[in-house]
C-alpha cells in the first residue's frame, strides 16, 4: 500500500497484451534480424510478460486485441534488435550490477501485481527462471537503447530562435506535447478524527512495548490489508521505494528496534526493523489510516485550491505556491512540475480542462481521487527547450533506426506470428 509506483518506463515495449493460454501453435520463425531470429513463441512470451507486469490475466484478451497487439509486439521486437545491433556497433555496454537490480525489481513488481503469480506462470507454460531470463534479456536491450539515446542526445541543440518560433506557432493551440505543473490540495479529516487515529496507534505501540507479538498485532489491527495477512511484513526494500516519512525512520532503525508513531500521507505507522542487508531494510509495520474526510473537509480543500489559483493568476509564482502548499511532495519539490505529456495521453481527469488551456494558462481546481488540483501549462524557456529537445531527439532516433535497418538484413516472414 505504501510502496511508491516503481514501474519501469519501457521505451520500446509499451503495448500490453497476451495470447490466450489455450491458443497453441507450432513454433516457427516470424522474422530474421541480421543473424538473429524471432520466433512466434518469442512474441507470445513478450506479450505474456508485459501483461503479467501490469497485473493482467493472460486469458482475457479478445481475438481482435490479440491480433493487433501481436503485430505491434513483433515490430517492437524487431526495433529492439536493430537498436541492440547499433549499440554493439558503437561498443556500448551494460552495467551488469544495474541490470541485475532492475531484474530483481521487475520480478518483485510482477509478483506484487499478480496474487496468483505461480498459477499465472503455469497457464503460460513458463517457469519463474524463464520469466526472469526473459526480463533480463528485455532489460538489457532497453539499457542499450537508453545508451544509444544518450549518445544521440549530445547531438541535439536548441536555440533561442527555436524557442521563440515554438511560442509563436502554438500561441493559439496546444503543442503535440506539454509540460504540466500542479498544486494538489487533499481533503483531510478534522483534527478530532485524526487525533483519535493517533491515539489508536499510540495504544498499539504501548502494547508492542509491553511485549505483545508485533506480527500478531499487525495481523489483527493494521489497515494495510496487503501486509497485515503477513504479520505486517514488507520484506526487504531499498531507498526510494517507500514514502519519505516512512523511509527516513525505517533506515534509521537497527535490527529488532521499534519506532515511535510515524505519520505519513497514508496514516500513522509503527515500524519494526527485522534486518539490514546490502543497503536494504527488512521491516514490518502496523498502519492506522486516517478517517475519511467529510463533505465539509472537501469544501475546505476546494476553497484553498481556488484561492491558490487566484493568487497565481494575480502574479504570484506558481512554483513558489506549489512548494509551499502542494501535498504531492515529489512534484512540490520541483515547483509543482508533474510531467511532460503527449497531447493524446494527458491523464483523463485533466484532459478536458487542459484541452481548453494554452501555454502559460492556470486553471482548475480539478477533482481527482487524490484531491483538488490547480493546473498550469508551463511556457518557461527551460520547459520549451526540453520539449524541443525531446522532439528533435525523437526524430533523430527514428532516423537512426531506419538508417541502421537499411544496413542490416531484416526479413519479416508472411502470415501472423
Amino acid at each position: 500500500m505504501i510502496r511508491k509506483s516503481c514501474l519501469l518506463v519501457v521505451f520500446l515495449l509499451t503495448f500490453a497484451g497476451v495470447v490466450r493460454a489455450e491458443y497453441q501453435m507450432l513454433d516457427r520463425i516470424v522474422a530474421v534480424v541480421d543473424d538473429q531470429i524471432i520466433l512466434a513463441s518469442d512474441v507470445e512470451q513478450e506479450l505474456a510478460m508485459q501483461v503479467m507486469q501490469r497485473g493482467g490475466d493472460p486469458a482475457k484478451l479478445t481475438s481482435s486485441q490479440r491480433e493487433e497487439y501481436t503485430q505491434q509486439t513483433l515490430e517492437l521486437l524487431i526495433r529492439s534488435k536493430i537498436l541492440a545491433y547499433k549499440a554493439k556497433r558503437d561498443t556500448l555496454k551494460v552495467d551488469e550490477e544495474q541490470l541485475e537490480e532492475a531484474v530483481r525489481q521487475q520480478m518483485q513488481q510482477v509478483k506484487e501485481e499478480n496474487p496468483n503469480f505461480q498459477d499465472l506462470l503455469k497457464s503460460q507454460n513458463m517457469t519463474e527462471r524463464e520469466l526472469r531470463n526473459r526480463y533480463r534479456k528485455t532489460l538489457r536491450e532497453q539499457f542499450l537503447t537508453q545508451q544509444v539515446q544518450q549518445k544521440l542526445a549530445s547531438r541535439v541543440e536548441v536555440s533561442y530562435r527555436d524557442v521563440q518560433a515554438f511560442r509563436q506557432t502554438y500561441r493559439d493551440s496546444l503543442p503535440p506535447q506539454v509540460g504540466v505543473s500542479h498544486i494538489l490540495i487533499t481533503p483531510k479529516a478534522g483534527d478530532v478524527q485524526r487525533a483519535e487515529a493517533r491515539k489508536k496507534a499510540e495504544a498499539l505501540l504501548a502494547r508492542v512495548k509491553a511485549g505483545e507479538d508485533f506480527a500478531a498485532l499487525a495481523t489483527q489491527n493494521s489497515d494495510d490489508t496487503g501486509s497485515a495477512k503477513e504479520g505486517g511484513d514488507l520484506g526487504f526494500f531499498g531507498k526510494g521505494n517507500m514514502v519519505p516519512e516512512f523511509e527516513k525512520v525505517a533506515f534509521a532503525l537497527k535490527p529488532g528496534e521499534i519506532s515511535d508513531v510515524v505519520e505519513s500521507s497514508f496514516g500513522f505507522h509503527i515500524i519494526k526493523c527485522e534486518g539490514v542487508s546490502e543497503g536494504k531494510v527488512h521491516a514490518r509495520h502496523i498502519l492506522v489510516t486516517f478517517p475519511p474526510p467529510s463533505e465539509e473537509d472537501d469544501k475546505k480543500a476546494y476553497t484553498l485550491a481556488s484561492e491558490l489559483k487566484e493568487r497565481a493568476l494575480k502574479g504570484e509564482k506558481f512554483a513558489d505556491l506549489a512548494r509551499q502548499y502542494s501535498e504531492e511532495k515529489g512534484s512540490a519539490e520541483r515547483g509543482g512540475f508533474l510531467n511532460f505529456f503527449r497531447r493524446d495521453a494527458i491523464p483523463s481527469e485533466f484532459a478536458d480542462t487542459v484541452s481548453k488551456m494554452r501555454l502559460g494558462d492556470v486553471a482548475g481546481p480539478v477533482k481527482t481521487k487524490f484531491g483538488w488540483h490547480v493546473l498550469k501549462l508551463n511556457n518557461d524557456r527551460e520547459t520549451i527547450e526540453n520539449l524541443l529537445r525531446q522532439e528533435k531527439l525523437t526524430e533523430l532516433f527514428e532516423k537512426t533506426i531506419e538508417d541502421t535497418r537499411r544496413k542490416m538484413y531484416v526479413d519479416v516472414r508472411g502470415g501472423k506470428p
